[in-house]
């Protein structure tokens, strides 16, 4: 017999006999495998064919006898047309794969006979009933296959087309998968089991293979063993390959090393999502969220590129979950993304879930490619979810990003993982231009500003680019701010030169329980803000308005008269709240210590910025029955992240403009911002370039940051600092578009002329979850807050009293 085997495509890829052109989509092109295992399976007495759609047109007055399909969900509309027209002609039509596996009832009446499960005892079984005259409906395998029954693909069909494969070189060594993810219809499809074919086969198969090629192995690693005999037996074959796997790998420092040396330049790795309610729900729970980014960076420091699979509009997300992606995915360093639209497929215990919640609100195959939004959202609408997975994917693959990505891919995990990674990421960009993707983030409809746009993406975006600028037109300006970095560097080091050898205890003036005290009080104001109250902004103002009050009680506690200075920004009232102490000698002379008590979207913020809460509140205590001879005020700001950020209608903004209004001497401004993580790691700490010039490279320091206009001040603090604590302390004064160095609520000061400076552990250059979910309590030392506390009460105290 005749038999032609065919894998469909859908409509905007496929070539047709009207429009050959080819799109150029090789590298999302790397495996025919299913159909060419089919076709090793068909006795040798059988002319067998093979057409992808996506490829060559499909001929449909072909001379054959019988016609298999293949194909998964999103493509049994097309499925079902072909199995028309040929049947129409007199073709048997023979369904096989995931789709017709789960559903075959509906299949059966669009086929001839539908396959359900593996092919191996099935195919076969149909061949010889076709050739009888007694072929049936419907074929169900005896059971999962035996792993050494698994073929080599016959590669040899595809003829002239290999060109427009990344690779036509699949291999599979494993089959099934060890876990149950709710989504995943591949433990379905597989009964629940996981095989491995034997490892002589699978290495000659490899042997075979030119030097790039990809395992299609569900987990490569599910067997830790198998897979690193596997490894083992690839090395002195020197192959390059890519392959899933599960990000568990990381915690396996051996068996990750043995990948890397067998070849391995790249892995698919379901990340799925950044929420640790998600991965439960989806039983997946393994996938440990809060380790995400020690396994990546894991993984990318041993070469190995990471295509990161992500989804989106699990009941778990709200409009957020765009943003926060796209940070997350930036800041980790993933090399390629494949981003997916929650999709409940037939087979799955999701799908079920969703016909039963009634959730399901398109059944036309054709969208369930996980592009389109098929269902009703648990926290948004179904056109939000559209709009932002398609402004997710255009942002993630913009050209300006796939740049700097590729460079970053090729310094740290080399030459040909980089190249990948771009030939990937320009297959991508492609196909959003193509396709004409665009979309837009559903949470800017809560955050715009007309003209301005102020969330973290777009501000970091606009920063680079205008330091860009400045670089090539302001070159004195920057040596003037190395010069002056240096001096203050050289001051620091001076200083801490002429120390005495005899070390005293940290913080001089109070002994080991006081500081101990200062922790717990510390820790204790962080787990109310961050873990009782938790993300507190403009898209949850009750919890912002919680947070104002519980800021609010304690000041009173401490014996302050607190102002509240009330402003309503985008149709919303807010509060900044201020406490005083009235200065005796020089009153008129005014020293603010001010921290921004919100939180950027989705993040519970325990050190961006509850640690700096934290602090205002402690230094406010220490200085509640003082009588200082400048004025001193502590002011809790709201509205300092997006989407007030950069505007008029930051807190810290709006008390700048009244002080400035009212005509008030402010001699010195101190914001508090991102003050509690620490760690003694080596090159833990980063930095805009060249600062790593002058800076240490462990993250266990705390940083006073200025303009140029301000380094008076700053330096001044510092000393201050040094000279009642041994606590690191690192200062600069640069210019104030320096990225990094305005990020807080002294910009205000400095719109108005005011000298101000911040005070910080750095933030985004050390601490990894930073605007991040997980951003929480557990996360920071308050041993070393409670020194950087204790110094700060001693630059305050010299800042309100000294001449």
């Amino acid at each position: 017999m005749n038999i032609l085997l065919v894998l469909p495509a859908a409509e905007h890829v496929r070539v047709t006999q009207g429009n050959r052109h080819v799109p150029r989509r090789a590298m999302l092109r790397f495996s025919l495998l299913p159909l060419l295992t089919v076709a090793a399976l068909t006795p040798r007495r059988h002319h067998v064919t093979i057409c992808d759609e996506h490829v060559e047109p499909l001929d449909f007055d072909a001379d054959v006898d019988v016609v298999g399909v293949t194909f998964m969900t999103g493509h049994a509309d097309r499925a079902f047309e072909i199995a028309g027209e040929f049947r129409r002609r007199g073709r048997v039509t023979v369904a096989g794969g995931y789709h017709p596996t789960f559903r075959p009832e509906e299949t059966a009446t669009h086929f001839d006979a539908v396959v359900v499960g593996e092919a191996e005892s099935s195919w076969p079984r149909v061949l010889e009933d076709i050739e009888q005259g007694v072929l049936k409906s419907i074929y169900r395998a005896a059971g999962p296959c035996d792993p050494a029954d698994i073929p080599a693909g016959r590669r040899d069909l595809l003829r002239g087309t290999g060109r427009y494969y990344a690779t036509t070189h699949a291999v599979q060594a494993t089959r099934g998968c060890s876990h149950g993810c709710r989504y995943c219809s591949i433990t379905a499809f597989h009964q629940k089991t996981f095989r491995v074919r034997p490892l002589d086969a699978v290495v000659a198969e490899v042997r075979q293979a030119p030097r790039d090629f990809i395992f299609v192995d569900d987990n490569i690693i599910a067997d830790p063993e198998y897979a690193r005999r596997l490894f083992r037996a690839l090395i002195p074959l020197n192959k390059r390959w890519v392959s899933q796997c599960s990000i568990t790998i990381a915690d396996d420092p051996g068996l990750l090393e043995l990948a890397h040396r067998a070849g391995c330049c790249g892995l698919f790795i379901g990340i799925e999502t950044l929420d640790e309610t998600n991965l439960a729900a989806m039983d997946k729970g393994f996938n440990d969220a809060a380790g995400y980014r020690r396994r990546i960076r894991a993984i990318r420091r041993q070469g190995i590129g990471i295509i990161a699979g992500i989804i989106v509009g699990m009941d778990g997300d709200d409009v957020t979950v765009f943003g926060r992606t796209l940070r997350f995915l930036q800041r980790t360093g993933i090399d390629a993304l494949q981003l997916n639209i929650m999709t409940p497929l037939p087979g799955t215990p999701l799908y079920d879930d969703f016909v039963r919640e009634g959730r399901i609100n398109d059944t036309r195959w054709k969208r369930y490619d996980f592009r389109h939004c098929v269902i009703q959202p648990a926290r948004m609408a179904p056109q939000e979810l559209q709009d932002g997975a398609d402004w997710l994917y255009r942002q993630f693959y913009r050209p300006d990003r796939i740049v700097v990505r590729a460079v970053r891919t090729a310094w740290t995990c080399g030459l040909t993982t980089g190249a990948l990674s771009l030939k990937l990421n320009l297959t991508y960009l492609y196909d959003n231009v193509r396709e004409g993707v665009a979309g837009r983030n559903p949470a800017a409809r809560l955050a715009r500003r007309p003209g301005f746009v102020y969330n973290g993406i777009h501000r970091i975006r606009a920063t680079m680019k205008f330091l860009e600028t400045a670089l090539l037109r302001a070159c004195p300006m920057l040596l003037l701010a190395l010069a002056a970095m240096s001096c203050v560097k050289h001051e620091n080091q001076a200083h801490t030169a002429g120390q005495t050898n005899a070390i005293r205890e940290h913080t001089m003036t109070t002994g080991t329980s006081a500081l101990e005290l200062l922790a717990a009080s510390l820790s204790n104001d962080v787990h109310v803000l961050a873990g009782e109250i938790g993300e507190r902004n403009f898209f949850r103002p009750e919890r912002l308005d919680e947070a104002a009050g519980y800021i609010e009680s304690n000041l009173a506690a401490s014996g302050y008269a607190v102002e509240r200075h009330a402003f309503t920004a985008r149709g919303k009232d807010y509060v900044n709240l201020a406490a005083e102490r009235y200065g005796a000698a020089l009153s008129n002379e005014i020293v603010v210590v001010g921290a921004h008590y919100d939180t950027v979207a989705g993040t519970p913020g325990a050190d961006d910025n509850a640690s700096g809460v934290a602090a205002l509140l402690a230094l406010a205590r220490m200085n509640a029955t003082n009588t200082p001879a400048r004025t001193l005020r502590f002011v809790a700001f709201a509205n300092e992240e997006p989407p007030f950020f950069w505007s008029d209608d930051m807190g810290s903004r709006r008390y700048a403009m009244r002080c400035a209004e009212r005509n008030e001497r402010i001699v010195a401004m101190i914001a508090l911002e991102s003050i509690g993580f620490y760690t003694d790691a080596e090159n833990s700490q980063r930095y805009p370039p060249p600062f790593s010039l002058f800076y240490p490279s462990r993250g266990n320091f705390i940083a006073f940051v200025a303009n140029l206009s301000s380094r008076g001040l700053v330096k001044r603090a510092a000393a201050a600092f040094k000279e009642h604590s041994t606590f690191p302390v690192e200062s600069a004064a640069v210019p104030g578009w320096t990225p990094g160095v305005w990020w807080s609520d002294h910009w205000s000061f400095w719109k108005e002329g005011y000298a101000a400076f911040m005070v910080t552990d750095t933030a985004p250059f050390r601490n990894p979850e930073y605007h991040e979910p997980f951003d929480t309590p557990e996360k920071l030392d308050y041993g070393r807050m409670a020194q950087v506390v204790e110094g700060m009460r001693h630059v305050i105290d010299d800042l309100a009293n000294r001449e």
